[in-house]
């Protein structure tokens, strides 16, 4: 009998001391896990964070991802080891479920914030700087957040956007952009008197700004019943697009006043510049 209880301390004793080294391989290989996804990470954004414009923005991101792969390798450890000492965790996944469930429909505009600025930042479609048109507003992205970017419009105002909310996102500040300005001329103009004056806009021009495509003439955009509509083209580095606009507006004004002839210049939403 005593050989017999003997026998079966001696196998419990074996069972702990199994469970204990099965227990201290499995967080030695989360530990691997997380050193390795963490080495993984800082691998795939190192190009871009030597870069001081997308640092923090890979930081964000970075911090963000990895938090929450170590609090899913540490939970599903925690459960693996509950489950091996007998506690039973189906009870507290269940506790959790409903717990997750209620907090989930609490919080499901914050996760979908979050989700959203996830991608804004990996796809850079918004950088600190850029001016950008999102969610009807236009102006100076001030800040980019995990949920939330700040965009500063022209008069001052400071507007704070859900990322959610943030679908299509017009940024003025990728690549060259294009600076056209359209005049209204008299039928008793020549086209090519309308050129040799438009030439020399864009010689003085070129004086003030640096031009990627200098101004040339595009065309006759409408033909109206005392005037027709000539389009002038150019294109400028980012951000220079509207210096370009007031520079090309205020020699045509010039060149106009020189020639002594009648026209009038299209700004914005057809409002005339009259020139006599």
């Amino acid at each position: 009998m005593d050989t017999e209880i003997q026998q079966i301390e001696k196998l419990s004793r074996d069972s702990w001391i199994m469970k204990i080294i099965i227990i201290a391989a499995l967080l030695i290989v989360g530990k691997i896990i997380i050193k390795i996804s963490y080495k993984a990470l800082n691998k795939r954004f190192t190009k871009k964070s030597q870069d001081e414009k997308y640092k923090s923005k890979i930081d964000t991101i970075t911090g963000s991802i990895f938090s929450f792969i170590k609090f899913i390798v540490y939970f599903i450890l925690i459960m693996i080891i509950l489950d091996m000492l007998g506690v039973n965790t189906s009870s507290i996944l269940a506790t959790a479920g409903i717990g997750g469930i209620a907090i989930a429909f609490g919080a499901q505009s914050i996760v979908s914030d979050i989700i959203r600025g996830i991608f804004i930042l990996l796809d850079g479609q918004l950088n600190v700087g850029d001016w950008v048109s999102a969610s009807g507003i236009e102006g100076t992205v001030e800040s980019v957040g995990l949920r939330i970017t700040k965009i500063r419009d022209y008069d001052g105002s400071l507007y704070t956007i859900p990322n959610s909310q943030i679908e299509t996102v017009k940024n003025s500040c990728r690549g060259e952009q294009k600076s056209d300005i359209t005049f209204q001329v008299s039928y008793d103009i020549s086209l090519e008197k309308v050129k040799e004056i438009i030439e020399k806009i864009g010689e003085e021009s070129s004086k003030e700004i640096e031009f990627i495509q200098k101004p040339i003439f595009l065309g006759v955009d409408d033909l109206g019943e005392f005037s027709y509509k000539v389009k002038v083209t150019s294109s400028v580095k980012a951000m220079d697009q509207w210096k370009a606009m007031r520079i090309l507006r205020k020699n045509a004004l010039k060149e106009f006043e020189k020639s002594g002839m009648k026209t009038s210049i299209l700004d914005g939403e057809n409002e005339k510049i009259q020139i006599e």
